[in-house]
């Protein structure tokens, strides 16, 4: 993204920034056109690019770390009712996303969210103005570039209350709240583990290094995006990688299937001419080898890729399942033929009869939800 635009979406207002803060404008106001500020912003710096990245004020995201279990069913689910706690608004109305580390103790999850309303109507309006939206992230991951990644540090960003981030390199570790507290260099070098400490906005005469240079440098980016799937383009670099990854391997594969034919053929040869042609015998012995060793690739290639009958379950499911029971989620491991269902039913004991005509069933865990029972059931399919 060097050289594109930016945009930090304060709570009244906004800062339009290219080429990382070389060319920067603060725009102050509740009815601001964001999509008109960037257009006069453009035609006043002659910028013709279309490509923005939004990030959202510190002081509008709510985030929070988790320490969970290995034995944690659904990591999904786990940090949603975490971020359910702390969010002053229901889940429907957020955007969120969340980074999982896995440790020998178990996860370390960084998990951040922020009201729907307060980003998705400016990415609407962003894209009917015709520009592309490349992401939507908190307003710290505007400091995490290459130059940090070797490095434990600490990030101060001062507002209604102090943010103190701790990373360990590009990814983040801790998010710490410090509402008005003062903020002193030894204090925090105690809290965060770490000397190399910046701020945002260090006071004069502090130890505190200057985050500002890294606003020059590219952002990295490969965590908390909280713009929903629906508003991302499809990377067609990628797609066209795919397409070539694919067309590789089927062009290897018709040169093994012309290989394996060529052999076949030159066996068929050469076991006519054995009983005369003695002395040829070793060399057939070492072709067969060959063959062998082919026939087990293409084996293995045949078995690449063999789906199970999903669709009969299902149909199986559909027919068999109470009326008033549904599906929240299905997952199919292939290796151990195991089918987990989870859904909502009313009657347990039903449900699970139902299900063993398609193998042996075990309910693995119940909870009461929207007044109804909330099962996870495992299948081990008949072979």
């Amino acid at each position: 993204m060097r050289g594109g635009l930016e945009v930090v979406i304060l709570a009244d207002g906004f800062v339009i920034s290219f080429a990382r803060r070389q060319l920067r404008e603060e725009l102050r106001g509740e009815d601001l056109d964001l999509g008109r500020e960037i257009a006069v912003f453009c035609e006043k710096h002659e910028i013709s690019s279309k490509a923005v990245h939004l990030f959202i004020a510190e002081d509008l995201v709510y985030g929070v770390s988790l320490d969970l279990p290995l034995r944690t069913p659904d990591l999904k689910e786990a940090v949603g009712l975490q971020l359910g706690l702390i969010l002053p608004f229901s889940e429907e109305e957020a955007l969120s996303a969340y980074s999982v580390q896995r440790r020998k103790e178990g996860y370390r999850v960084m998990a951040f969210a922020a009201r729907a309303k307060v980003a998705a109507g400016l990415v609407d309006e962003l894209i009917e103005d015709g520009y592309t939206v490349k992401g939507l992230y908190p307003e710290n991951q505007r400091y995490v570039t290459a130059r940090m990644r070797r490095r434990k540090w600490a990030l101060v960003m001062p507002g209604r209350q102090n943010k103190i981030l701790i990373f360990d390199g590009a990814r983040l570790e801790d998010r710490l709240l410090l509402a008005g507290e003062k903020l002193s260099y030894d204090k925090l070098t105690e809290l965060s583990g770490t000397g190399l400490i910046l701020h945002s906005d260090p006071p004069r005469g502090s130890s505190f290094i200057d985050a500002q240079p890294l606003l020059s440098e590219t952002p990295l980016l490969h965590e908390f995006n909280l713009l929903p799937d629906s508003y991302r383009r499809p990377d067609y670099l990628k797609m066209v990688v795919t397409a070539l990854v694919v067309l590789n391997l089927l062009a290897l594969g018709s040169m093994i299937w012309f290989r394996f034919d060529h052999l076949t053929t030159q066996i068929k040869q050469t076991d006519a001419k054995i009983a005369a042609l003695t002395p040829l015998v070793a060399e057939v012995d070492k072709t067969k080898a060959q063959i062998k060793k082919v026939e087990g690739f293409v084996t293995t290639l045949k078995d690449i890729g063999k789906n199970p009958d999903l669709i009969g379950i299902m149909q199986t499911l559909t027919s068999d399942l109470p009326s008033d029971s549904y599906l929240d989620l299905f997952k199919f491991d292939s290796k151990g033929r195991l089918l987990t269902l989870n859904g909502y039913a009313n009657d347990l004991t039903e449900l699970t009869g139902k299900l063993k005509n398609l193998g042996e069933v075990r309910l693995k865990s119940t909870s009461r939800r929207k007044d109804r029972n909330y099962f996870q059931v495992e299948i081990a399919l008949h072979d």
